[in-house]
């Protein structure tokens, strides 16, 4: 069965294109994509339908399913197109949702954006997770999100997204390994390769850098990832703070260039506020990174219990005790380089996953 996807991405960047562009590449379907730039996401998300709806209405081929990011209003798409958009199954896949995202220092809470993301799942025929860690926090967050207004709650909300909810993880391509990785030294060679904001937590990241830097213990970090226009200014200070000791900093220019840094490095450490997925932990992983996880969000789901503890920390003292002990025991943790937690999530097999599921939806919806 040959399935025609039209996939729908405003915020054509980072996690959001690293999948889209994994799905094109592997599918064994026909997969169309119209996207916008990775800016402005609050813009994105109430006028992209705007935008995207006339690239929609004058296609000459009609796709067999919409497949919307979560970074649009659906329910506004759905009411421009009009009958078009009504003959097709959609589906809304959440990489993030505004539900139970935390907010920055400098934001004040905004009903409206939640309330895009819940309008939009309910106007879709189904809801696909990137982990069911995702998808229990967000089906847990409706209720208390939706009693905070004044009469007539949606009680029916949480029951009707339940049933047409389903967990599709994120295609995680490995990273090239024919690149040979930067040089390294004797010491430990820690790994940021996140974007450069708030809800990933880099002022605990630095913080314990600063602590390692007070107790004398050598290390190199690569300072990877998107950085935006505003970058939290934590950023600044530590490449100031840290000196010599950052090899790199600033965004790759290249997918082999990135693949150089994150291979020359020993660990791969997390400090995030927000992780529904975590892709960029995941490449790093499957690179040879022994992982350095906050034991909260979604990484105890990926560890069996008993190993929890060599690899996710409770606090920034575990944080910063984790990372002694690997500087001391560099020569063993160069000698394993190889962590299996994230192989079932590699490219190939997750979009087979996705393209038996794009099947299945439109097959159901014609019946």
């Amino acid at each position: 069965m040959d399935v025609k996807i039209l996939i729908i991405e405003p915020f054509f960047g980072g996690s959001h294109k690293a999948f889209v562009d994994v799905i094109q590449k592997k599918s064994r379907h026909q997969i169309s994509v119209e996207s916008l730039p990775p800016r402005f996401w609050k813009w994105r998300l109430s006028g992209a339908p705007f935008i995207l709806v006339q690239t929609f209405l004058n296609m000459e081929t009609t796709p067999d399913l919409l497949l919307f990011s979560d970074t649009i209003d659906v329910s506004s798409f759905v009411a421009l197109a009009g009958k078009k958009a009504n003959d097709i199954p959609k589906v809304i896949y959440f990489h993030e949702n505004q539900v139970t995202y935390p907010l920055s220092e400098e934001e004040e809470p905004d009903v409206h954006y939640p309330l895009i993301n819940i309008t939009s799942a309910m106007v879709c025929d189904e809801v696909w997770f990137n982990s069911d860690f995702h998808r229990r926090v967000f089906l847990e967050g409706l209720d208390p999100f939706l009693n905070q207004f004044p009469d007539f709650i949606p009680t029916h909300i949480n029951e009707t997204l339940s049933h047409k909810s389903k967990v599709l993880p994120i295609p995680v391509r490995p990273l090239p390994n024919s690149v040979k990785p930067k040089k390294t030294n004797s010491c430990l060679r820690i790994l940021w390769n996140h974007r450069w904001e708030y809800d990933k937590g880099p002022e605990n990241f630095f913080a314990a850098l600063e602590h390692l830097m007070f107790e004398g213990i050598e290390f190199e970090v690569a300072v990877l990832g998107e950085d935006f226009q505003r970058n939290p200014p934590i950023f600044q200070k530590a490449q100031q703070s840290l000196g010599e000791r950052i090899v790199t900093f600033g965004y790759a220019k290249s997918r082999e260039e990135y693949a150089s840094w994150v291979r020359s490095c020993d660990v791969i450490v997390s400090c995030a506020r927000q992780e529904y997925f975590g892709i960029s932990v995941a490449e790093a992983v499957l690179a040879g990174c022994k992982p350095i996880l906050p034991n909260r969000l979604v990484y105890p789901d990926f560890f069996e219990e008993s190993i929890r503890d060599e690899y996710l920390y409770k606090d920034e003292a575990g944080l910063v005790t984790m990372l002694r002990d690997a500087s001391r025991n560099i020569e063993q943790l160069r000698a394993n380089r190889e962590y299996h937690f994230y192989d079932e999530f590699t490219s190939k097999k997750v979009v087979t996953r996705f393209d038996d599921h794009f099947e299945r939806v439109v097959s159901e919806f014609s019946k």
